[in-house]
């Protein structure tokens, strides 16, 4: 414990340290403090660096309580829990001033505080954390009042998340004036219908005979409403949207009985480097990437399953009609003509909010240097061998995973350099890009440059008429696949990837006839695709035959749903 003095008009601040071995400065006053009224007695979670404070709040209510209740001293009972990794690090005086006519009703205390400096991911024993989250449980159910310190969920989140959660659950429920059922036809879904992958889920989840109500991530009385009268079957979301850093909205889920599955299109040790408490690990992941799973796994999470990206197949498939309710196009001009002698590549020029992402982050030069020579003879600097390289372990909970992010990324910036300018200097090849304008600045002088088109209404379209779509995979991914792996097969497209280890999902006799390890090989291949139309044809068709049969929205809800218990 450490005191800070400030002014001689208040009492010094005092700092302890978390988790995780991080140190935290402890708010103090009325307004770090919860209130749940009740209308009998009083139970104190966590005291906060005074004492004092939480006993003048908890006379307080308990006063209220015993008025509410016509004067009767039911409401006036006091007790309290405290964690012992926070009790320990108090002085003497704060455990002075706890009052002496409350009752400890600590459950059995956990191991004692490390004092390492470097914390445990999981700081209270699951039957630790279970038995105080029942005390509270019971204790609100029976009418119990609470006042808890709010920076508890965010010193010791594995002992007093699931106790929060139950507190304000029951709470919740017990002021509601109905009583809360079991629904196990209604998916919570995190996200608005323009939001990332949410309109193909939605569509999976109704053609699964599913309920399915969209949560808004932006707005935190939804979920609580959600939850007010009723335990959905499972709440779903992308790339932990729809979650707070701290756990909170997961504990309050969890509390419910509601399962929480987490899709991670994007690379999972990003996802999780923006999360301050180890709940991520008790979460259903589900990774589009196989690599992950083991390193994951490793890391403490407890459920992870490879669930690649797919296609939606009333979306891309021309030979189906457009069931789903699609979002407005967005503008995006006139397409170009010829577009069936072209060779055409719809994507970023950069990863998203770059600068911001990965700040302060840093790589070596010579590493780098060894990490071009392997580009041009077709080997993959990934995120994998990046992490390697710099020696980055362990990968959560510090941001140096992000360093072999950056680095990684530079790497796949480089590749869709290196391929598109390849292409561009190819006589015939006729190279569109639809994208930013980040390209004029990589891309050689006269490069067929055009806006970014929509998604869900001229993209099908540009990928059924083109004459072959490029697709280049993110070194952050090292076995993942994108989109196009799958959509521009389903239009009746042809897709000319790079071969990357994702591509083991699909036969392998697919994956020869269209895929390439080196920018020098994709001319020779785009030729073909331009004069060989027999073949052409025959492989566009057994590569949209497979995509609909195996690789649709569909089936991975499916695959989902089973793995989370809900089939």
């Amino acid at each position: 414990m450490t005191v800070r003095r400030t002014t001689s008009f208040r009492p010094p601040r005092i700092t302890v340290r978390n988790w995780n071995g991080t140190t935290q400065t402890l708010p103090d006053g009325g307004q770090s403090y919860e209130t749940l009224t009740g209308t009998k007695n009083v139970l104190v979670l966590g005291l906060g660096p005074f004492p004092a404070q939480a006993a003048a709040l908890a006379d307080a209510l308990a006063r209220r309580q015993t008025s509410a209740t016509g004067g009767h001293d039911s409401g006036g009972y006091v007790s309290y829990v405290e964690c012992a990794d926070f009790a320990s690090q108090m002085p003497a005086s704060w455990h002075e001033a706890i009052p002496r006519h409350w009752q400890n009703s600590t459950p059995d205390a956990p191991p004692p505080y490390d004092d390492t400096g470097c914390g445990s991911d999981d700081s209270a024993p699951a039957a630790e954390s279970d038995r105080l989250a029942q005390l509270v449980r019971n204790h609100v159910r029976q009418g119990g009042g609470i006042v808890a310190y709010r920076q508890n969920a965010r010193l010791f989140p594995g002992y007093w998340g699931k106790a929060l959660a139950a507190a304000r659950l029951e709470h919740m429920r017990r002021a509601s004036s109905t009583s809360a059922r079991c629904e196990k036809d209604t998916v919570l879904l995190a996200g608005s219908r323009s939001d990332l992958l949410v309109l193909e889920l939605h569509h999976a989840l109704t053609g699964a005979g599913l309920q399915v109500q969209c949560i808004s991530p932006d707005d935190g009385h939804a979920l609580p409403a959600a939850l007010r009268h009723c335990s959905p079957a499972l709440f779903l979301c992308v790339n932990f949207k729809g979650l707070d850093t701290w756990g909170e909205r997961f504990n309050l889920l969890d509390a419910a009985g509601v399962p929480v599955a987490v899709w991670c299109v994007d690379n999972p040790w990003h996802l999780v480097s923006g999360i301050r408490s180890p709940f991520w690990k008790q979460v259903r992941l589900f990774v589009t990437d196989s690599s992950f799973c083991r390193p994951l796994q490793e890391h403490g999470a407890r459920h992870v399953q490879h669930l690649p990206l797919a296609t939606m197949a009333e979306l891309f498939d021309p030979a189906r009609e457009q069931a789903a309710q699609l979002p407005p196009a967005k503008s995006c001009g006139a397409l170009p003509d010829g577009l069936e002698h072209m060779l055409i590549f719809a994507g970023r020029s950069a990863f998203p909010d770059r600068e911001r992402f990965f700040a302060g982050c840093r790589y070596p030069h010579a590493a780098m240097q060894q990490a071009d020579e392997m580009l041009r003879h077709g080997e993959r600097p990934d995120f994998d061998w990046w992490c390697a390289t710099l020696h980055t372990s362990p990968l959560w909970p510090s941001h140096e995973v992000r360093s072999a992010g950056l680095a990684a990324e530079e790497c796949a910036r480089r590749w869709r350099t290196a391929c598109l300018t390849t292409c561009a200097a190819t006589p015939g090849s006729a190279l569109t890009v639809f994208g930013d304008d980040g390209w004029q600045s990589l891309l050689p002088q006269g490069t067929a440059v055009h806006p970014p088109v929509d998604y869900y209404t001229v993209l099908p379209h540009l990928y059924a008429r083109a004459a072959a779509t490029l697709n280049l995979t993110s070194m952050l991914l090292p076995a993942g696949l994108t989109q196009r792996n799958f959509d521009v097969w389903a239009a009746g497209g042809f897709c000319l990837t790079d071969n990357t280890p994702g591509l083991e999902i699909f036969p392998r006799e697919l994956v020869c006839e269209s895929s390439f390890r080196t920018a020098g090989e994709i001319p020779e291949l785009f030729g073909r695709v331009l004069h060989d139309h027999a073949w052409r044809r025959q492989v566009a068709r057994a590569w949209h035959s497979h995509i609909l049969a195996r690789h649709t929205y569909h089936h991975r809800i499916a695959a989902l749903l089973e793995a989370c218990g809900c089939r």
